[in-house]
């Protein structure tokens, strides 16, 4: 729902980020039993990921057809929009090249190389996201609030949570990408999309879902929260008559299943409060009395909006929980164009 921008913390650029980013990833090493019983390598000292990785391609014949021409650094670094055609050569090539007990093999070595849970979750990429950005919404839902706060003991903790957006149990060669990782609230990764992707039918590069980092998503302008209220013929006296869901304005179908996966819709419904509280609010001050509270308190009219209807009408709305259901609403009402 709401565009993800990497640059929104302490980072100046891109390049810079990523070789935080990359250095933080390689600064753990793999212990030299490990090496050998899970990758059949064998070395006299504990060696990063990075090499891990170089020595597979070279040596195993799997990582050497699959990821033919590819670095470590390329797949952890991917750009967002190349992604999905990623996805595709790998699982084409797997298709092509590796019989069923090669993939297995392959699939397995992978799962252990880029061990996303037991390796780095917690002591690596969790801290990298938390201490570099101060996110305050979910991107998906715009529902939850996902904010840093400090503990008792001067600790920085965090209430986000980082969902990967193609799901590293199926494409476990991601688990490790930095822009596969979307910061989210926990109903949105937990609750709604894990238990809405049972297969690969069902996730986001089959749905052909538009990432919230990449540079073509366009959710904001492109999707808007619709109702009938302003119809003459309805009369709203509480806020089950509010009818309202989420419409593309081109009429295309471009973020329906992201809709869909995450149940926005239906999650919405529980808000109609809100909007009905913003429906009479907006009935006893059409433009004229505005206009005539602006004159008397020497107030701009947007003033007087941002005083009785919040905000939100005229915020980012990375800012606040609620803020694009609200801003949809008051564009329908007339309040902001």
């Amino acid at each position: 729902m709401i565009k993800f921008s990497y640059l929104s913390g302490l980072f100046t650029t891109a390049e810079e980020m990523e070789k935080d980013y990359y250095k933080v990833i390689n600064s753990t090493n793999f212990s030299i039993a490990k090496m050998q019983e899970e990758f059949d390598i064998r070395v006299k000292k504990e060696l990063p990921i990075k090499t891990v990785f170089c020595i597979l391609t070279k040596c195993d014949y799997a990582f050497k057809i699959i990821f033919a021409g590819l670095t470590l650094k390329e797949i952890l670094l991917m750009n967002p929009t190349l992604i999905p055609t990623f996805i595709f050569h790998i699982e084409r090539r797997m298709i092509v090249h590796l019989n069923n007990s090669q993939k297995d093999i392959f699939i397995n070595r992978l799962k252990k190389l880029f061990d996303y849970k037991d390796k780095y979750q917690g002591t690596k990429i969790t801290p990298f996201f938390k201490n570099n950005f101060d996110f305050r919404v979910c991107y998906y839902c715009n529902r939850a609030y996902t904010t840093n706060f400090i503990s008792d003991n001067e600790e920085k903790k965090s209430t986000f949570q980082l969902d990967h957006f193609y799901e590293k149990i199926h494409y476990p060669y991601l688990a490790l990408s930095l822009y596969n990782f979307i910061p989210c609230c926990a109903t949105c990764n937990s609750t709604v999309k894990n238990s809405a992707i049972n297969s690969k039918d069902d996730d986001c590069y089959a749905q052909k879902c538009i990432a919230p980092n990449r540079e073509d998503f366009d959710f904001d302008n492109s999707v808007r929260f619709s109702s009938f209220y302003n119809n003459e013929e309805v009369s709203i006296d509480k806020p089950d008559d509010i009818k309202h869901n989420l419409i593309e304005m081109s009429g295309e179908e471009k973020y329906k299943n992201y809709i869909d996966l995450f149940k926005l819709d239906e999650r919405y419904e529980s808000h109609k409060n809100l909007a009905f509280d913003l429906i009479k609010t907006r009935d006893i001050l059409p433009d004229t009395r505005i206009s005539e509270i602006s004159h008397l308190l020497s107030l701009s009219e947007d003033e007087v909006k941002m005083h009785f209807f919040g905000k939100y009408l005229y915020d980012d709305i990375a800012n606040d929980t609620l803020s694009k259901y609200l801003k949809d609403l008051g564009r329908e009402l007339g309040l902001v164009e």
